[in-house]
This record gives C-alpha cells, sequence and structure tokens, in this order.
C-alpha cells in the first residue's frame, strides 16, 4: 500500500493522506493538477503539527498518527529507487488515521491565491513538463541558484497579501513559507531577514511556534536540497529574535 500511495497508483485504495513540508511542491503540484489534469476544486490545506501533537495527546490519542515518508519507507524496506527513492520524498509526511479539525488546520479554495494574484507574483509555477519531480526539481534549481535576485519589498507585501488568503492564526506561517519561494541572494540572511522581520511583525505568532522547535531534521532536509524548508526556520527565527528585541526595548523606554 506504501509503494502504491507514493507512486500515485490509486488501483489500490490507500489509508494514507500525503503531507507536504514544502510549499514549493504544494503549490506546484496544485498547479499541474488545475492546469494540466484539468482538475476543479483544488484545495490547499495548512496543518499546524505541533498543536495536533497536543490535541493527540489531550484528546485523540491512538486514531491518528503522521509518518515521515523515507522512514516508513525503510521500516518496511520498500525499495529505494524510482518512485520511492527515499531521498525525493524527504519532503513528504503519511498521514494514518481520522483527523479532526480543532483548530489544527485550515483549507481555502487553490483559485483564492490566484485571484489574489499567485500566477503574477509568481510566473514559475507554470511548466511543460508533465513530470511532478522533475517540475519541482528543476524550480527548486531555479530559486536557489547562486547570484539570485535580492528579494523586495513588494515580494514581502505580495506574500503578506497571499498568506492573509487564511485565517489569522495561519496567515503569518503562509506569508514566511511564500517567502522562501522567491528567488533570494545567494547569501541573504544578514541583510534580508530583519527587513523580512520588520515588515511581518504586526503579523500573529501561534503560540505553538517557539525556538526549540527548529533544530529536528533540518540538517537532514539542507543535505538533501530543501533549502526552502530550513529558509522558513531562518525566518521564523529572525521573527522572534524581532520581537525578542522590540519587547526589551520598550521596557528600557518605559
Amino acid at each position: 500500500m506504501i509503494i502504491e500511495h507514493l507512486a500515485y497508483r490509486y488501483r489500490t485504495p490507500s489509508e494514507f493522506v500525503s503531507w507536504s513540508s514544502s510549499l514549493t511542491f504544494v503549490l506546484t503540484h496544485a498547479t499541474r493538477k488545475q492546469n494540466s489534469s484539468r482538475e476543479s476544486n483544488v484545495q490547499i490545506v495548512i496543518l499546524d503539527t505541533h498543536k495536533l501533537q497536543m490535541d493527540r495527546a489531550r484528546q485523540i490519542q491512538g486514531r491518528c498518527a503522521i509518518y515521515p515518508a523515507p522512514e516508513l519507507c525503510r521500516i518496511f524496506n520498500v525499495p529505494n529507487g524510482g518512485v520511492t527513492r527515499h531521498a525525493g520524498l524527504i519532503h513528504e509526511y503519511l498521514f494514518h488515521g481520522r483527523l479532526d479539525n480543532n483548530g489544527c488546520y485550515e483549507m481555502i479554495p487553490f483559485d483564492r491565491l490566484i485571484d489574489k494574484g499567485l500566477y503574477e507574483w509568481f510566473p514559475e509555477l507554470f511548466s511543460t513538463e508533465k513530470r511532478l519531480w522533475i517540475r519541482v526539481r528543476d524550480l527548486r534549481n531555479y530559486l536557489f541558484s547562486p547570484g539570485a535576485e535580492t528579494v523586495s519589498l513588494e515580494d514581502i507585501r505580495m506574500a503578506k497579501q497571499l498568506g492573509t488568503c487564511f485565517s489569522k492564526i495561519f496567515s503569518l506561517p503562509m506569508t514566511m513559507a511564500l517567502m522562501t519561494m522567491k528567488k533570494l541572494p545567494w547569501r541573504w540572511e544578514s541583510r534580508t531577514l530583519p527587513v523580512i522581520a520588520q515588515k511581518l511583525c504586526s503579523m500573529t505568532v501561534p503560540e505553538t511556534y517557539t525556538d526549540s522547535h527548529w533544530e529536528d531534521q533540518y540538517a537532514v532536509y539542507e543535505e538533501e536540497g530543501l533549502l526552502e524548508v530550513t529558509q522558513f526556520r531562518n525566518i521564523i527565527r529572525a521573527l522572534i529574535t524581532y520581537y525578542k528585541q522590540e519587547g526589551e526595548r520598550a521596557l528600557v523606554a518605559s
């Protein structure tokens, strides 16, 4: 069942639902489904896994579980090659069980992002390549190539506009994830992160987002080229640092 699910072979009913830590993959997949496969009613869902874990501990222990796809492949000796190449699945998580929405996720129509200017802001999502993994690979190669353009204030404004398609609690995570998809300078953190943090500081940081949540797996993500995930961590860290510094300044001023 794991192999059939990961290979998009729907002849065998799957008990899994795939989730991804890569917005690059998700939006490329959504674009492909809507434009190449002519599917309607494509939805984008954002999930707060930390809140889900807390809910499971309090209320629904044993009714659902989320597994990193490469780890599940290793446990069940799934061949490491082709569509089940473990490194290529580093962004994917397999959800098994019933997901009750106790505020841990939100779903919006993909068309809402399009209406707010997603394709005008990010035309690179379009491709004539039919194979999804190649489309995502080529897009990442473009986004993280040396000598990339510096992110602009207009990029930040557009990311906020798209992020606010979601409710208040999820708008900041989506905005930050969108920022990691823009073509950024090779050495961008010291110059750009403080600017991004200052522009996003009016948005609500979810209570489950703390500095302690951004250590696990990131060396693996960087090794496998999933740089948008590590950049998401860098942006949230910069924002938390900015809040702390502003709070300290406010205390000194008072």
